[in-house]
């Protein structure tokens, strides 16, 4: 699974945080989704993540694994998992975020970016994974844009988001990396899920073009993984 986390921190501990299934089986139906199907399901129980820290000098990689690791946190229904790391990302230059940095949706821009790893970012998939190809390789960030919308009450999905996205249309899979990344506008907004095509009728309800649909958590759910 190639895929993308940031850092968040909560009391003294950082937590590398992702989308659930890009680690753990998950179910779409177990999901609080409300009336929003996403017709998605993971059977993989992945719990070695390598991470991969780039700095100047080079890329560091840290490995941790969920089965030894305490303090790893979900919530029921949430597609999110929060993993501690004993390193500190600073040190690479990389932002760590708290619930100081949370936004609700109301304060959300028109338009939204979810800063991650797709296909793209790595080399290629029909190479066996190596540890040390990874890190030599340089894996480039891409960045997604996602319009804010307030159509949200025309179909209510539960305790997650969504946002429009029209660049990679009909080419959904063009996404897949991103779950996990964080979403941002003026500060931390949510948690990337996962890219859907909505068939065409669902199109013509809504009176949109045709797009992606990004379904994302809200960032004031992480606080929540804590208490």
């Amino acid at each position: 699974m190639r895929a993308t986390g940031f850092f968040y921190e909560s009391g003294k501990q950082v937590y590398l945080i992702t989308a659930r299934h890009n680690v753990l089986p998950t179910n779409e139906d177990k999901l609080k989704t409300g009336r929003m199907e996403m017709d998605y399901t993971t059977t993989d129980f992945l719990p070695t993540i390598d991470i991969y820290l780039q700095e100047a000098a080079g890329t560091a990689v840290e490995t941790v694994d969920i089965r030894y690791t305490d303090g790893t946190t979900s919530l029921a229904g949430i597609d999110i998992i929060a993993v501690p790391v004993e390193f500190n990302p600073r040190e690479f230059g990389y932002v760590v975020w708290s619930a100081d940095d949370v936004a609700g949706p109301d304060s959300a821009t028109e338009t939204l970016e979810s800063i991650g790893f797709n296909g793209d970012s790595f080399p290629s998939s029909d190479l066996p994974y190596n540890k040390e190809l990874y890190r030599q390789s340089k894996i480039t960030p891409q960045t997604l844009s996602i319009m804010n919308n307030d159509l949200n009450l025309a179909v209510p999905c539960g305790l997650a988001d969504w946002g429009l996205e029209v660049e990679r249309y009909g080419n959904s899979g063009a996404n897949n990396g991103f779950s996990g990344s964080p979403v941002l506008g003026n500060d931390l907004l949510g948690v990337h899920g996962v890219t859907m095509t909505p068939y065409e009728s669902g199109f013509e309800k809504l009176e949109l073009e045709p797009c992606n649909l990004i379904i994302y958590w809200p960032a004031t759910i992480l606080p929540k993984l804590f208490d």
